[in-house]
């Protein structure tokens, strides 16, 4: 996952013009389980 968020953040930084029209592809379980965790650490899962 960091390695495709930190892909997004150089094109970006590229091209601060640039429309990401779906990030969809860049989403997956393990992901959104990281990101939930890192919001609420007395999540169980």
């Amino acid at each position: 996952m960091e390695t495709k968020l930190l892909k997004i953040a150089e094109i970006a930084r590229q091209n601060p013009k640039e429309k990401f029209t779906s990030l969809y592809h860049y989403i997956n379980k393990e992901s959104t389980f990281q990101v939930v965790k890192s919001q609420k650490p007395k999540a169980k899962f």
